[in-house]
């Protein structure tokens, strides 16, 4: 009887420990990175309204940005997007209470870019560079602008999404 007993540990000891591999568990481990590019931005053109009375909602002046990643091989592109503000401001240098607001786009071949007002444009980028075009369009009435220089400035940013 002992002997049986004995006999019956050891066979419940044995399935026990062989059964042990299908009652673990697994994971599985998620793994992610990034390369940051070398995003440039250069200013082509700046924005020369000229007669300010001239440019209206219907003529804008423009300027031209240019934005390249020398990181990426010749016939790569990524997508990067664009911050701009959606207006700046044109104050006259002796008279700093006379200063109009100029509305802004973002435009490439095709026309204003989406979303371009609201500071998440999405432009192509490559390693020689794409143009863009930024119109600035003066709001307000001119006719009685007064007399004078006038100056302003705005900045646009490229950034990844990473």
């Amino acid at each position: 009887m002992k002997k049986t007993l004995l006999g019956l540990m050891v066979l419940l000891s044995m399935t026990a420990y062989s059964n042990q591999d299908e009652t673990g568990d697994s994971a599985t481990i998620n793994m992610s990175g990034f390369v940051y590019g070398e995003l440039e931005i250069s200013v082509e053109k700046h924005m020369e309204f000229g007669d300010l009375r001239k440019h209206t909602l219907e003529k804008p002046a423009y300027s031209v940005i240019k934005i390249k990643d020398s990181t990426l091989s010749d016939n790569e592109t990524s997508i990067a997007k664009i911050s701009i503000d959606e207006t700046a401001t044109l104050q006259n240098t002796k008279h700093p209470e006379s200063q109009y607001t100029i509305n802004l786009s973002l435009v490439d071949g095709a026309g204003v870019l989406p979303g371009a007002s609201f500071k998440d444009a999405k432009v192509t980028v490559s390693k020689t560079g794409r143009e863009y075009e930024v119109t600035g369009r003066v709001d307000g009435d001119v006719a009685n602008i007064t007399p004078g220089t006038y100056s302003g400035n705005f900045n646009i940013k490229a950034t990844y999404e990473i």
